[in-house]
């Protein structure tokens, strides 16, 4: 699945997932993939014809930003796109919206690519979900970052963002808050959902 299909090469080496897949296949494991639990096979059925099930669901649907205009066809979901990146005409400026280990290989598989890249992110560096080093090895391949920025709102050529900030609560943990009255736009060619 994402092993495949999703990591891009420069992050992981295939041979790997080769690896991998021969050993568990030399193990006696086998792989039945597109199948749909529930309609093209049943639970009950797979419980009687095996001692053991692993379902595996896989990474099938992007996670949304719940805003006006994300229908926009400018709009692409990072998983698709890492799938294959080739098959995208990006334009010139691609906003990923994002602070995981996704975010950076969209950010950086669209920078390899010739398209300028930046990273909108609604908390700091430190909170970044993403490896540090993920982080450090796509500022040192050109990609842009923003922080403290989120998007409310995507229009046909720009993205309204929203600055934030963090606030410590009273019980000492800190919450970033979007800040009223700070709506901005930026322009794009692209925006990749991450």
């Amino acid at each position: 699945g994402v092993l495949r299909y999703g990591i891009p090469q420069f992050r992981l080496d295939k041979k790997y997932v080769d690896q991998y897949e021969r050993i568990c296949s030399e193990m006696g494991i086998k792989f039945k993939g597109n199948t749909f639990v529930g309609k093209d096979i049943t639970v009950a059925s797979l419980r009687q014809d095996f001692d053991a099930v692993f379902i595996a669901t896989g990474a099938i649907l992007p996670r949304k930003l719940d805003i006006p205009g994300e229908d926009n066809p400018k709009v692409i979901y990072a998983l698709d796109y890492l799938k294959n990146p080739k098959s995208y005409n990006l334009g010139k400026k691609v906003i990923v919206v994002g602070g995981g280990n996704v975010t950076m290989d969209a950010s950086r598989t669209a920078n390899r690519n010739g398209h300028e890249t930046w990273v909108y992110y609604r908390k700091t560096f430190e909170n970044m979900p993403a490896n540090s080093i993920e982080v450090e090895e796509a500022k040192a391949e050109g990609v842009n970052f923003q922080v403290f920025e989120v998007p409310v709102e995507v229009k046909d050529e720009t993205l309204v963002m929203r600055n934030c900030e963090n606030v410590v609560s009273d019980d000492g943990k800190v919450h970033t808050r979007m800040i009223e009255g700070t709506d901005h736009e930026v322009a794009y060619d692209s925006l990749i959902i991450a």
